[in-house]
């Protein structure tokens, strides 16, 4: 897969030629305590960061930034208009299609209902929290079993209780 990647990615103006061969084809995930992730791959960075509602202590808001590098290198060096900054590798006039991303706000029954995406992953895991939160409540309900694929919450929850002195 990392070698047709390479061979596929550089018909269409990707440039892997500084990226391992995991750095290929794996992401890369960080828990920055208390509440931010950050998902890397060789095509993306998504900062995420869950926030409590100011309320309900059963909801919460979910803030998901992509950041995406884009074959047309023109895509990837943009001025901003807040502040004037300017990417290293800027060599010309702003692109006249440039347009600032709308900020898109959802709930997460748009994405159940398939009527918005976060991408496949977290789709699937929005779908899932609805149960995993009933289940919560549950009286037969007294620790959460995470997978070896889990490490990253395990670590926080650990941390989490040590700080809250549990």
């Amino acid at each position: 897969m990392q070698q047709r990647k390479r061979e596929v990615g550089s018909r269409h103006g990707y440039d892997y030629s500084r990226f391992s061969d995991d750095q290929l084809s794996d992401v890369w995930v960080f828990n920055l305590f208390p509440n931010a992730i950050l998902s890397f791959s060789a095509e993306h960075v998504w900062v995420m960061r869950p926030r409590p509602h100011p309320t309900d202590p059963h909801q919460c808001y979910f803030d998901k930034i992509s950041l995406l590098l884009y074959a047309d290198p023109r895509l990837n060096d943009r001025v901003s208009e807040d502040t004037g900054w300017r990417h290293k590798g800027f060599s010309g006039p702003k692109p006249a299609d440039y347009v600032r991303p709308e900020r898109d706000a959802f709930e997460h029954t748009d994405v159940v209902s398939g009527s918005k995406s976060m991408t496949t992953t977290i789709d699937q895991d929005i779908e899932l929290l609805g149960g995993v939160q009933a289940g919560m409540a549950s009286r037969g309900f007294d620790r959460v079993w995470l997978s070896d694929e889990e490490l990253r919450v395990q670590h926080f929850h650990a941390r989490l209780d040590v700080l809250i002195d549990r």
